[in-house]
């Protein structure tokens, strides 16, 4: 990155902070006033509805929070044992000029990250109130419709039919819940390393706008529209013969072995939405689309911009993702489809859009650098 007015010593303390605050206003405009605009379309919805919601959940707020005091302490505890073991004489003085120095802790990087980071706790948590209360405005009417399709995409039988051959032991079944669990610790990682990034303005702006678009057009309006509670609560929510019984039969039986981590959170889900009112973390049942996908197909989309390796490695985490999501009872097949053509849609479109942005470089003697369309179109 090329030098800046926060680096250069001619520039007085408050021209840089100007400078600075032009520059993270101008970066997240669009993701702030596409967050800001769902979470105020969410309140008053749920007022209007009289309904429970949050506008900072302390999970949520913790979650967030937390990484940060985490990778400070990190990087604190790091200079300081190698400031002890390698450096001669080792002095306080030394230690901290170190850490004042040391990029990670820099008062730029942190401010430019905490602005997405405190817009998302806010964002996360409207989300679930608007989740909680997908089946007061539109209960649940498509599971027999999206069973018959998958049905009938699948040549006549069910697609966990087609994959318990396969994956039907109980150490499987365990493996795959977990890397199922594992998704939201990956989500979470590439999103704190995106706000935090400052190399690439331009993936960094596509990949936030992306994952806001992705929970607002999927998570939020799909879901709304085609709302279904998904397999493994098939015989709850649909009268007469439940073709998700042996898979849902299979899956305690083989907890009775090995720990599956999702029937725990499906049973978690169905008491929070049985309690009808309450509004617990992370709570609220919808099958279609598939969020799990949605976020799993972003992330491999961001590995290729990212490298070769990173976009072979999360390509074949959204595989499993796609293949645990059916086989742990967790989604119609047809609910991945979906998200992986809506995401990469989101993905092109946000793309295309980003060349109007006026910059994304930061500023250089107190003017906007142009992002370079030659380089912008590769993108």
């Amino acid at each position: 990155m090329s030098t800046t007015v926060l680096d250069d010593p001619r520039v007085g303390a408050v021209e840089k902070a100007r400078s600075f605050t032009r520059v993270i206003l101008r970066h997240h405009v669009w993701f702030a006033a596409i967050a800001l605009a769902y979470i105020l379309s969410v309140v008053l919805m749920l007022e209007a509805l009289d309904r429970p919601y949050k506008i900072v959940d302390s999970f949520y707020l913790l979650t967030a929070l937390l990484p940060l005091v985490i990778a400070f302490a990190s990087v604190v505890v790091g200079q300081t044992v190698y400031h002890l073991l390698h450096v001669r004489p080792f002095t306080l003085t030394g230690l901290l000029a170190e850490l004042r120095n040391d990029d990670k802790l820099r008062l730029g990087r942190v401010a430019y990250a905490i602005i997405p980071i405190l817009v998302v706790i806010a964002f996360q948590s409207a989300f679930t109130s608007f989740k909680s209360s997908i089946t007061v405005v539109n209960p649940f009417q498509y599971d027999v419709a999206f069973m018959e399709i998958d049905r009938w995409l699948h040549f006549g039988r069910h697609p966990w039919e087609w994959l318990q051959p396969l994956l039907g032991y109980p150490i499987v079944t365990s493996v795959i819940s977990y890397a199922y669990k594992l998704w939201y610790g990956v989500f979470y990682l590439i999103f704190f390393w995106m706000t935090f990034s400052m190399s690439d303005p331009v993936l960094r702006a596509r990949y936030l706008i992306s994952y806001l678009l992705s929970w607002i057009l999927i998570g939020s309006v799909a879901a709304l529209l085609l709302s279904s509670a998904g397999p493994c609560f098939y015989g709850l929510v649909v009268e007469g013969e439940d073709p998700y019984a042996p898979l849902m039969a299979y899956l305690n039986q083989a907890e009775t072995q090995y720990q599956n981590w999702s029937l725990f959170a499906q049973r978690y889900l169905w008491d929070a939405f049985s309690a009808q009112n309450s509004l617990e973390v992370a709570s609220g049942i919808s099958a279609m689309p598939s969020m799990h996908v949605a976020i799993a197909v972003l992330q491999a989309l961001f590995g290729w911009k990212v490298s070769r390796r990173a976009g072979v490695i999360l390509t074949a985490y959204c595989v499993v993702i796609m293949i645990g999501s059916v086989h742990l009872g967790w989604h119609y097949a047809i609910d991945g489809y979906v998200s992986v053509l809506a995401v990469i849609v989101i993905w092109k479109t946000v793309g295309w859009a980003l060349r109007f942005h006026p910059s994304f470089a930061w500023t250089k003697d107190g003017r906007a650098e142009a992002e370079d369309s030659a380089a912008a179109a590769t993108r």
